[in-house]
């Protein structure tokens, strides 16, 4: 206060108005925020409710597990029973 030379209430207001103009912007975002959740939930309700659209989601996700993890198989698959001692 001393080095801007403000008065106890002028420096008391300034802070005020930082803190509403805050809570604005807070609020600004928890409705953009509410808007996205909605827009979601709206896009994942259609999916429910249509079994075409429902197919076409999971080949989409089953193909891109497909692509992300559908390496050669590292390791022999065999048909020994042996028995293995430690």
């Amino acid at each position: 206060m001393a080095k801007f030379d403000f008065s106890d209430q002028q420096a008391e207001y300034i802070l005020l108005m930082r803190l509403q103009s805050l809570v604005g912007l807070e609020i600004q975002k928890i409705s953009d925020e509410i808007d996205e959740k909605i827009k979601l939930i709206e896009y994942l309700e259609s999916i429910i409710n249509n079994s075409e659209k429902l197919d076409e989601v999971v080949v989409e996700e089953l193909n891109y597990i497909k692509e992300k993890y559908g390496d050669e198989r590292k390791t022999e698959v065999s048909n020994d029973l042996g028995v293995y001692s430690l």
